[in-house]
């Protein structure tokens, strides 16, 4: 497989010779399946190599080494570091000053839980039990075509590596359980965040609604405003017009009482 653009993982393909006792295969892997360290410790149990399992279960044994069980246990710390923070942003969104919320970065929590499930799920413990159950039924055939004139050679040899794979398959049941508690309580935390991403868009929206609402209400207020203008120019001015008219019709009256008696006025004088 491929991650971040690198290749992981081993290839192990054996043929035994029950006849000759002689093992050929082919083996491949990456620098991070340290192939050349099995096969130097291959080398270091010359005595036993006549065995044609004791090279997969030395891959199978250095493959399951104690960095599996340290990255369960960081995993298992991250998530008892993210109840904390997750839990004390649900209390921020209950409270009701949501100023609070603009300290809590819900996508930088989400990403955290993407990494930490992605680190759990890495290295299934169910993928290596079927390897190490498969290593066990080829051990249980070879013990059964055995040679007679082998089997004492390889018999004390043949029990080391059964009880090798026991011990495998029960450390990998031990660590697949640890990692399902894991991966369960991993996704109660996304299942919280997720109900906070929901509040947090829908408290967004109402915000947004309230701020249309305001601004609705604030354009009809200027134009409730701008209409009782008009409405007092409108007022004004036909008051000024109703003054204009009573100032003529003064005009009018005085005009009518006393230009006949200025006319007569002048009359007399010619």
């Amino acid at each position: 497989m491929k991650k971040e653009g690198k290749t992981y993982g081993w290839e192990l393909v054996l043929s035994h010779n029950l006849k000759s006792s002689i093992t050929t295969g082919f083996y491949k892997g990456t620098e991070s399946s340290k192939i050349f360290e099995c096969l130097k410790l291959l080398q270091k149990c010359i005595l036993d190599i006549g065995h044609p399992m004791l090279l997969p279960i030395l891959i199978c044994t250095r493959d399951l080494n104690m960095e599996g069980d340290l990255r369960q246990r960081e995993a298992r710390e991250t998530v008892r570091v993210l109840e904390k923070i997750i839990t004390n942003a649900a209390q921020v969104y209950t409270d009701p000053d949501v100023t609070k919320q603009e300290k809590i970065d819900l996508g930088l929590i989400n990403k955290d839980l993407v990494d930490c499930h992605c680190k759990v799920l890495w290295k299934r413990p169910e993928a290596y039990l079927e390897i190490v159950s498969t290593m066990q039924d080829a051990l249980a055939d070879l013990h059964d075509h055995w040679p007679d004139e082998m089997r004492p050679q390889i018999s004390s040899q043949h029990l080391e590596l059964a009880a090798r794979l026991r011990f495998l398959r029960v450390k990998l049941q031990g660590i697949s359980t640890y990692r399902q508690v894991t991966i369960a309580r991993l996704e109660m935390l996304q299942g919280l965040v997720q109900n906070l991403v929901s509040l947090s868009i829908a408290r967004s929206q109402k915000k947004m609604t309230m701020k249309r609402i305001e601004r609705q209400q604030t354009h009809r207020l200027e134009e409730i405003k701008e209409e009782d203008q008009k409405a007092r120019r409108k007022r004004e001015k036909e008051l000024e017009d109703e003054l204009e008219n009573q100032k003529s019709i003064s005009i009018a009256l005085v005009g009518v009482f006393f230009l006949p008696g200025a006319f007569l006025a002048v009359s007399f004088t010619s």
